[in-house]
């Protein structure tokens, strides 16, 4: 493909630091402010309306191209945290600019009628095949990320009624939560077939990044409500269902919201690259879980020398903000120097 000058080095280099090797220099993703900024608004238009949503990044995507960083233009269907709900019949709904589902489980017993298809699935499939049309040779096109057990519990029964069948019906609440491992694994493997025919260098593409074949791409952001004894209880047995058989996974998290839990987000016996929600992972958290933890850090142009000796090349994707490609180039240079 023809969407990033030198792509073989820059999967190669992906795959060095998903195998715990050192990149030097160190994996790095440039963040500018000419990227288009879209509200929810626009992002709804996804259901109806591929082409419009292309023509709005392209400019941002052509760009992209031209920084020697190790980012690579793509596109990927925004807002799983409504797109899989949907998939499982529960309405998308835009409110005030927010974009969200109505719960559609009424009675937690009954999630065993859930099944990944509806009338929402068939919109998604068909916007996914228009957009891998115009994607050929400009970009790629990336996995949906996938919401983990505890957000998709969260959507289809609803957090009030969930909380409370924690205590009332908790044999019902672990089914359920495995049975959502089960149902994000099926609409992961769907997205992955629709991507089956583009070039993955034998992986995938996922939030600007490659990732080996087997590695799984999710957020876990309500797991924060959860004590570690709930979380045990409910939650682990499901994400290592969805997480079986994977040797990588690419995870949304709260870092310092989610420091209760954080043994358990590192703990999955494969290398889990962290992308924090809320604040940088500290040179502990490599120092702590070695091999186990690959992080992002959030830094600028002015302060990147300093996290290059606080974290180094080890482990470490340093995604810098810059204010203009001129200086977005500037710091490719210093790193490559």
């Amino acid at each position: 493909m023809e969407f990033k000058p030198d792509i073989e080095k820059t999967v190669d280099r992906y795959r060095r630091f998903w195998d715990g090797k050192e990149t030097k220099p160190p994996l790095t993703i440039i963040k500018l402010p000419e990227s288009n900024p879209v509200d929810q608004g626009f992002q709804c238009r996804f259901w109806q309306d591929p082409d419009g949503f292309v023509s709005h990044f392209i400019k941002s995507l052509e760009m992209r191209k031209k920084i020697p960083d190790d980012a690579v233009p793509m596109l990927r269907p925004p807002f799983g945290h409504a797109t899989v709900p949907a998939a499982l019949g529960a309405a998308p709904e835009l409110t005030s600019g927010k974009l969200y589902t109505e719960p559609v489980l009424e009675d937690v017993k009954y999630h065993t009628d859930l099944a990944v298809g509806s009338v929402w699935l068939e919109r998604f499939e068909q916007y996914f095949k228009r957009l891998m049309e115009l994607s050929h040779g400009r970009f790629a096109m990336s996995l949906c990320e996938l919401p983990g057990p505890s957000d998709l519990m969260g959507y289809l029964r609803g957090l009030q009624p969930l909380l409370l069948d924690l205590y009332d019906n908790p044999d019902d609440v672990i089914s359920f939560s495995l049975h959502c491992a089960d149902l994000l694994v099926d609409f992961n493997n769907r997205v992955k077939s629709m991507l089956a025919d583009q070039e993955r260098y034998e992986g995938w593409w996922a939030v600007n990044c490659w990732m080996p074949d087997d590695a799984l791409y999710f957020g876990e952001h309500m797991s924060v409500t959860y004590s570690p004894e709930l979380y045990e209880k409910f939650i682990l047995p499901a994400n290592s269902k969805m997480l079986s058989g994977t040797s990588h996974s690419l995870a949304y998290i709260y870092y310092e919201k989610g420091n209760h839990l954080r043994k358990h987000y590192l703990n999955r016996g494969h290398l889990t690259w962290v992308r924090s929600c809320d604040g940088d992972p500290g040179p502990d958290m490599l120092e702590e879980y070695g091999e186990r933890a690959a992080v992002s850090i959030h830094t600028d142009a002015e302060n990147l020398e300093r996290d290059l000796l606080r974290y180094g090349c080890k482990g470490v994707c340093y995604e810098v903000a810059c204010t203009s490609v001129q200086q977005a180039e500037e710091v490719c240079r210093t790193m490559n120097t």
